[in-house]
Protein backbone atom coordinates (compact mmCIF):
# COMPACT_ATOMS: atom_id res chain seq x y z
CA UNK A 1 0.00 0.00 0.00
CA UNK A 2 1.47 3.79 -0.95
CA UNK A 3 0.04 6.76 0.53
CA UNK A 4 -0.94 9.86 -2.08
CA UNK A 5 -1.00 13.50 -1.78
CA UNK A 6 -2.66 15.96 -4.06
CA UNK A 7 -1.38 19.74 -3.54
CA UNK A 8 -3.16 22.43 -5.15
CA UNK A 9 -2.62 26.25 -5.01
CA UNK A 10 -5.05 28.03 -5.61
CA UNK A 11 -6.28 31.86 -5.47
CA UNK A 12 -10.21 32.81 -5.35
CA UNK A 13 -11.51 36.22 -6.24
CA UNK A 14 -12.47 38.85 -3.79
CA UNK A 15 -16.49 38.14 -3.04
CA UNK A 16 -16.25 34.33 -4.27
CA UNK A 17 -15.54 32.75 -1.08
CA UNK A 18 -18.83 31.53 -0.28
CA UNK A 19 -18.69 29.71 -3.78
CA UNK A 20 -15.71 28.47 -3.22
CA UNK A 21 -16.19 27.02 0.31
CA UNK A 22 -19.08 25.63 -1.04
CA UNK A 23 -17.81 23.81 -3.50
CA UNK A 24 -14.64 22.79 -1.72
CA UNK A 25 -17.36 21.01 0.89
CA UNK A 26 -18.40 18.95 -1.79
CA UNK A 27 -14.92 17.75 -2.85
CA UNK A 28 -14.25 17.00 0.86
CA UNK A 29 -17.50 14.73 1.36
CA UNK A 30 -16.66 13.15 -2.43
CA UNK A 31 -12.88 12.39 -0.82
CA UNK A 32 -13.81 11.14 2.96
CA UNK A 33 -16.75 8.58 0.75
CA UNK A 34 -13.97 7.47 -1.46
CA UNK A 35 -11.95 6.70 2.00
CA UNK A 36 -9.44 9.66 1.34
CA UNK A 37 -9.02 12.93 3.39
CA UNK A 38 -9.46 16.52 2.08
CA UNK A 39 -8.50 19.44 3.92
CA UNK A 40 -7.00 23.03 2.74
CA UNK A 41 -5.38 26.09 4.47
CA UNK A 42 -5.59 30.02 3.39
CA UNK A 43 -2.98 32.57 3.73
CA UNK A 44 -3.10 35.03 6.08
CA UNK A 45 -0.61 37.23 4.05
CA UNK A 46 -2.15 36.89 0.92
CA UNK A 47 -6.19 37.26 0.32
CA UNK A 48 -8.08 34.34 -1.25
CA UNK A 49 -5.04 32.26 -2.26
CA UNK A 50 -5.48 28.43 -0.55
CA UNK A 51 -3.34 25.31 -0.34
CA UNK A 52 -5.50 22.20 -0.30
CA UNK A 53 -4.40 18.81 0.30
CA UNK A 54 -5.92 15.35 -0.76
CA UNK A 55 -4.63 12.51 1.12
CA UNK A 56 -5.54 8.40 0.67
CA UNK A 57 -4.09 5.05 0.72
CA UNK A 58 -4.52 2.87 -2.43
CA UNK A 59 -2.82 -0.80 -3.50
CA UNK A 60 -0.50 -0.62 -6.16
CA UNK A 61 -3.16 -2.26 -9.04
CA UNK A 62 -5.91 0.30 -7.85
CA UNK A 63 -6.86 3.17 -9.81
CA UNK A 64 -6.01 6.32 -7.96
CA UNK A 65 -8.41 8.49 -5.21
CA UNK A 66 -8.53 11.48 -7.94
CA UNK A 67 -9.67 9.08 -10.97
CA UNK A 68 -12.80 8.08 -9.01
CA UNK A 69 -15.85 9.54 -10.57
CA UNK A 70 -17.31 11.39 -7.88
CA UNK A 71 -14.02 12.81 -6.35
CA UNK A 72 -12.96 13.98 -10.41
CA UNK A 73 -16.51 15.23 -10.38
CA UNK A 74 -16.12 17.40 -7.60
CA UNK A 75 -12.44 18.71 -8.42
CA UNK A 76 -13.39 19.33 -11.95
CA UNK A 77 -16.47 21.83 -10.39
CA UNK A 78 -13.37 23.36 -8.65
CA UNK A 79 -11.03 23.53 -11.54
CA UNK A 80 -14.08 25.09 -13.74
CA UNK A 81 -15.58 27.67 -11.48
CA UNK A 82 -12.26 28.85 -9.35
CA UNK A 83 -9.36 28.09 -12.00
CA UNK A 84 -6.81 25.06 -12.21
CA UNK A 85 -4.08 26.69 -9.97
CA UNK A 86 -1.00 24.16 -9.34
CA UNK A 87 -1.31 20.88 -8.66
CA UNK A 88 1.16 18.51 -8.03
CA UNK A 89 0.68 14.41 -6.85
CA UNK A 90 2.95 13.23 -4.15
CA UNK A 91 4.06 9.52 -3.40
CA UNK A 92 5.10 8.62 0.28
CA UNK A 93 8.67 8.29 0.23
CA UNK A 94 9.52 4.58 1.64
CA UNK A 95 13.12 3.74 2.26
Amino acid sequence: MSRFLVVTIRSIAEGRAADYDRTWARLGVAVEHAGGRAWRFRSPQAAGRHIEFIEWTQAPEAPALTQRIPVQTAMSALDRNFGTGSREIWEEAQP
